[in-house]
């Protein structure tokens, strides 16, 4: 099912939690490039921080999520 097409109506978010509960999110926002979305993080701290998207096709699909651990060697802002 598809995979070939870019994903033009797509919606998701991005969002991380730090090891110390410092959080931070952006919903996801078409870029210019068919098929490509942002969304910009601020990370406060430095460390291990757990982050997660959230995207889906169109708003008839559930969401799908991928998890990873993210190490931020200069916060946000230095």
């Amino acid at each position: 099912e598809g995979g070939e097409e870019p994903i033009e109506t797509g919606e998701g978010r991005i969002f991380a939690t730090s090891k110390d509960g410092a959080n931070t999110d952006d919903g996801l926002a078409k870029a210019k490039e068919v098929g490509t979305y942002t969304g910009r993080l601020f990370f406060p701290t430095t460390g291990d921080w757990a982050v997660a998207l959230q995207f889906r096709r169109d708003s008839t699909q559930r969401l799908e999520r991928v998890d990873w651990v993210q190490a931020v060697n200069n916060p946000s802002g230095q």
